[in-house]
């Protein structure tokens, strides 16, 4: 990650339209050979990530390395994940998170995940519960979109 591509988006073109206001030139995109990540910061304090496909440590890292950036620059943070065609996520990757998340303070992060099962979003929710932050899971992809837009536009 770090470098941007020209390559087109691995999730079809209007699959989440929220993004339609977010340049593909402005996305910071990682590939691996079973997936594609792109993160976009939007204002001061708001992120978005787009993760497709097999998600790796190396995915996580360049997101925490964003996130910190914004932590120490704006003292809070937003994050949209939009991981609905996520297929797969190397365990460490989700440990890099893990451990990342849990040395946070605990109103430093407003997180809202899109996944693709209603289970995985209440996996998601008890994970917050057990990290002692609200993090708001959705498997309703309009609903999300709706939070979405209303952050960028708070955010711009």
């Amino acid at each position: 990650m770090g470098a941007r591509s020209s390559l087109p988006c691995a999730l079809p073109r209007g699959k989440l339209r929220a993004v339609r206001f977010l340049r593909d030139e402005d996305a910071v995109v990682r590939e691996t050979p079973g997936g594609r990540g792109r993160l976009w910061l939007v204002g001061r304090n708001l992120l978005v990530t787009e993760v497709a496909g097999r998600s790796d440590a190396e995915m996580a890292r360049v997101y925490t390395r964003h996130a910190d950036r914004v932590l120490e620059r704006a003292g809070n943070l937003v994050v949209f994940h939009h991981w609905l065609a996520v297929t797969a996520w190397e365990p460490a990757g989700r440990d890099e998170l893990r451990g990342w998340a849990a040395k946070k303070p605990r109103n430093a992060i407003d997180a809202h995940f899109l996944v693709g099962s209603k289970v995985l979003a209440m996996a998601i929710e008890v994970a917050g519960l057990m990290l002692r932050r609200e993090m708001l899971a959705y498997a309703d992809e309009r609903a999300f979109e709706v939070d979405l837009r209303d952050a960028i536009v708070k955010a711009r």
